[in-house]
């Protein structure tokens, strides 16, 4: 804790401004102390975003993130970077990324001549995804971080859907540096889900960007559908595209697809993109409380 807060300062006398120099602290002008923020709720603390690529994580999640509203620090990890300090995080987001070995779900599954798993970040991501459910940590997962939500409380992944009957130009297209984000395929969002509320979506399914050959399989514990793709059948069923918290007084929030990619696009893409950031801090702020 500081030794004085900076809403005293109002209040403070010139000898009192003397006395705390005399100290040896330092009093800044009014430029560099933000007085209107820190009155009537604290400020924007950290979310730690876990990526595989710093510079690509900059300009799409951070940058989803900053304009949704974000003032306070947004710490990018990576597998090979120092863990921060997880009792300041407030929200945790996971993004896109490499496969998951399948011995996180089921040691005998051999891994996929296809797959092309990265352990590390999969060690690191379980270890916060549990720590973030003890303390009910809000937590968005983004491709990869939806997958890993899933694998983490339990769940199973296909390792390739090609093998599942499913092509890849239905959901492996495009990258992330697109300007203009291709969009293969449609989901449908489960009316009455938290998805629906957060995204406010006003029609049965839209179309999306995406990137991927996994998919979820079995869903984990505590957790419930909110998307899927009604057109690809994945093991008999319509291929899951999204996952929750079924308990709604938690934040547990996955999706297949990109938003962070969709932000500044116009139509119904841009807008529940922005929308899905926009809920996810609003989602910190409440358990801030």
């Amino acid at each position: 804790m500081p030794l004085f807060s900076t809403r005293c300062l109002p209040h403070i006398s010139t000898i009192g401004l003397m006395i705390f120099a005399t100290l040896g602290l330092q009093v800044k002008a009014s430029t560099s102390i933000n007085l209107g923020e820190s009155k009537g709720r604290r400020m924007d603390s950290t979310i730690l975003v876990i990526c595989s690529d710093q510079s690509s994580a900059q300009v799409t999640s951070q940058r989803a993130l900053e304009e949704a509203g974000w003032k306070g620090k947004i710490i990018l990890v990576t597998a090979k970077d120092p863990l921060p300090d997880l009792r300041e995080v407030e929200g945790v987001l996971l993004t896109g990324g490499a496969d998951i070995h399948p011995k996180y779900w089921d040691a005998q599954e051999p891994l996929h001549e296809k797959a092309e798993p990265d352990d590390a970040r999969t060690d690191l991501e379980i270890k916060v995804i549990r720590y973030a459910q003890e303390k009910n940590i809000p937590m968005l997962g983004l491709c990869r971080g939806h997958q890993i939500l899933n694998v983490a409380l339990g769940g199973s992944m296909y390792q390739h859907l090609p093998d599942e009957g499913v092509p890849l130009t239905r959901t492996y297209v495009g990258k992330y540096s697109d300007e203009k984000q291709v969009l293969p395929h449609a989901v449908s969002v489960k009316a009455n889900s938290q998805l629906a509320q957060l995204l406010q979506i006003k029609v049965p399914r839209m179309e999306v960007n995406s990137r991927h050959h996994q998919a979820v399989k079995k869903v984990g514990q505590g957790l419930v559908i909110n998307a899927v793709d009604p057109e690809d059948l994945v093991g008999g069923r319509p291929m899951i595209e999204g996952v929750e918290s079924a308990d709604p007084s938690r934040f547990i929030v996955g999706v297949q697809w990109h938003p962070e990619n969709l932000t500044r696009q116009e139509g119904i893409q841009g807008e529940t993109a922005r929308n899905l950031f926009k809920g996810f801090l609003d989602a910190i702020r409440r358990h801030r409380k």
